[in-house]
């Protein structure tokens, strides 16, 4: 998440990856194991606070943070970190 300084460039190295992806099949395996790190520890996690269905919630809290960290890196975006943090804690609560 893009929260700083040093982790907005980290996304959009990432994001840069990610679309390198499409386009470049060398990158693409390197994308799905993320993708599939980023799933399961957010299943596990959500698991501990007895969500009824942890691997949908994951997909949904993955889905925000991808939304929020490609809003927060591209030019259209003007997403800041504290808000970035306010809605993904409001979220979870709602968990």
């Amino acid at each position: 998440m893009p929260a700083d300084e040093e982790r907005h460039r980290e996304s959009v190295v990432l994001l840069e990856i990610i679309a390198a992806s499409r386009l470049n099949p060398a990158f693409a395996p390197v994308v799905r194991q993320m993708a599939s790190n980023l799933h399961q520890v957010l299943a596990e996690a959500i698991t501990t606070m007895g969500a009824a269905d942890p691997a949908r919630e994951a997909v949904r809290l993955a889905a925000l943070i991808s939304g929020l960290s490609l809003k927060a890196v591209t030019p259209h975006g003007s997403v800041e970190p504290a808000t970035i943090r306010a809605v993904l804690e409001a979220h979870v609560a709602e968990l």
